[in-house]
């Protein structure tokens, strides 16, 4: 009889969680008996694989993009004309002109002339608008 009573005792006593390092979200919360550099060691080298991740898929969203711009010169030498790619701050963007390979005239810009005149206007204005020095 005193076995069935201990065994009785034994499950009607409440269990008791320790808090496992600070950690108020289950997400974070680290399993007991894991040290709590293991963790954080664990989370900096997830951080970094996805790092790793996403600069080689900038790196190859680059290469199809060169790719692409390769293609489309080859293209535009095959027709006697050339593709010309810049980037300008002002702009914010690319300005892409084609060039007639005779006479060397620009027949067209993208964005036009006009809107790449104002963007460095624009960004002259700023200049005096918002003087730093005062």
């Amino acid at each position: 009889m005193d076995a069935i009573n201990s065994s009785k005792a034994a499950q009607s006593k409440p269990v008791l969680s320790l808090p496992t390092g600070g950690a108020s979200s289950p997400g974070n919360a680290a399993p007991i008996g894991t040290p709590r550099s293991d963790v954080v060691a664990s989370n900096f080298s997830e951080i970094n694989s996805n790092n790793k991740k996403s600069v080689d898929t900038l790196m190859n969203n680059r290469k199809e993009i060169d790719n692409a711009l390769a293609e489309l010169k080859r293209l535009a030498d095959n027709s006697g004309r050339s593709l010309g790619f810049s980037k300008d701050p002002a702009v914010s963007g690319p300005v892409i002109t084609v060039t007639d390979d005779q006479t060397g005239k620009v027949v067209r810009q993208i964005p036009v002339e006009v809107v790449v005149r104002v963007a460095h206007s624009i960004e002259k204005m700023k200049g005096l608008l918002f003087d730093k020095s005062l």
